[in-house]
């Protein structure tokens, strides 16, 4: 049976998906964002009636021009130009192509905007917001200490099961595909509010089968990222803090802090389950406001 174009491409796409997973230990959502521009881009050149292989320096000179045409965000177009030199690098390598179509191409450099990282005073702040006399204030709480605490992404905090903490010896296991198994000291804070919340009068009451879930919504089921996310946006209203604050602001307050006080770069980056060094470099060219 003759394999279509189409099909092909979408094969070449998998295979070095593959390659991206088992080798570069991307993570999930990393892994999605590569296969979206891969896609977009294969979408673009079957309009052209061109396959990935097919492809020269000409046609992916054209493929960025007409993105600028469109208005796409420079900080996506830098993405996907990153994306497709390695792509054709691998091809390359496998010998399914001659020539790299991105060799010589001069890309537009995208220099990432330096979000404003938390003050020790802000985040201290942020993290008094709730209201301790209640469920769900209780909740967040240890929510918002566990994420100063350990420097994890919001999806890791939600989808946090029992069994990956360990409150007697203050640690908590991370195990997700795609990122680096690690396992993560808890602050004192940290330990106090998730036991003070666990513990909770309401929690857990409607007795839903098979809970496992640390955080659970007002239906005990797992929250979402958005429901959080209004939950931070509303403590930091509560706070007086002017500047917009997201669960990853908290991610990032972790780990400048930690490196502008000396914390050793390796043992930062093994925390925040980055691959790459310099990813957690990053964190250490970010200046804290004094408090």
């Amino acid at each position: 049976m003759k394999v279509s174009t189409e099909d092909s491409n979408l094969q070449l796409i998998n295979i070095y998906l593959a390659y991206l997973l088992d080798n570069r230990g991307l993570s999930k959502n990393t892994l999605a964002a590569y296969r979206q521009d891969f896609l977009h881009f294969n979408n673009w050149l079957h309009y052209q009636q061109l396959s990935l292989i097919a492809v020269d320096s000409a046609v992916i000179s054209r493929y960025f021009i007409w993105r600028m045409t469109e208005n796409f965000k420079p900080s996506s177009s830098a993405r996907i130009a990153s994306s497709l030199k390695g792509f054709y690098r691998q091809l390359l390598i496998a010998k399914k192509i001659q020539l790299d179509p991105c060799f010589g191409i001069q890309f537009n450099k995208y220099t990432r905007p330096v979000p404003a990282v938390l003050s020790l005073q802000e985040v201290d702040k942020l993290l008094a917001a709730p209201d301790t006399t209640t469920l769900i204030g209780k909740r967040d709480k240890a929510m918002l200490e566990f994420l100063y605490a350990t420097g994890i992404n919001i999806t890791e905090l939600i989808g946090l099961r029992l069994s990956q903490v360990d409150l007697k010896k203050g640690l908590v296991y991370l195990d997700e595909s795609g990122v680096p198994s690690r396992t993560i000291p808890l602050t004192d804070e940290a330990i106090f509010c998730l036991k003070k919340y666990l513990s909770s009068a309401g929690r857990g009451a409607k007795k839903q089968p098979d809970i496992d879930w640390i955080f659970l919504s007002n239906r005990e089921s797992m929250m979402t990222r958005q429901t959080f996310w209004y939950r931070m946006k509303f403590y930091a209203q509560q706070a007086s803090i002017t500047q917009k604050v997201s669960p990853q602001s908290l991610r990032i307050a972790f780990a400048a802090h930690l490196l502008n006080n000396g914390a050793n770069l390796q043992w930062v980056q093994s925390i925040l389950g980055h691959c790459e060094v310099h990813s957690t470099q990053y964190y250490s060219g970010l200046v804290t406001k004094l408090d």
